[in-house]
């Protein structure tokens, strides 16, 4: 499937497109971005759920304006009644969109637009 989204992390605008991966438990987004200041970046994202109440977001491969990056994981955790204070998140996550569409649907649209 392809994906598309757009957004901002403080004052930096960005968007960007890729395609996603269902597989057995785990989501796999490849990832291609680009901000307002023209950065250029590509990342593969896996989400994969460890048990009902953990997610484990890893963030690998990624490049920035052909910088390689260190690799990057988080580990969420379900809120329940019974659960202890939660850990704070460890970065600020960016606000925006996304969206996801088939790629036959991706291929006509872009049809459409002469791409």
């Amino acid at each position: 499937m392809q994906v598309f989204g757009y957004g901002y992390d403080g004052d930096v605008y960005f968007s960007n497109t890729g395609a996603m991966d269902l597989k057995d438990k785990k989501i796999t987004w490849k990832i291609n971005e680009v901000t307002i200041n023209k950065t250029k970046s590509e990342y593969t994202v896996m989400f994969s759920l460890e048990n009902p109440n953990l997610l484990s977001v890893h963030m690998i491969d990624r490049v920035v304006d052909g910088i390689k990056q260190e690799d990057w994981i988080a580990k969420l955790r379900r809120k329940t009644k019974n659960s202890e204070k939660q850990p704070k998140r460890p970065t600020a996550w960016p606000s925006g969109e996304f969206g996801v569409r088939r790629q036959s649907e991706a291929a006509t649209a872009l049809s459409k637009t002469g791409h």
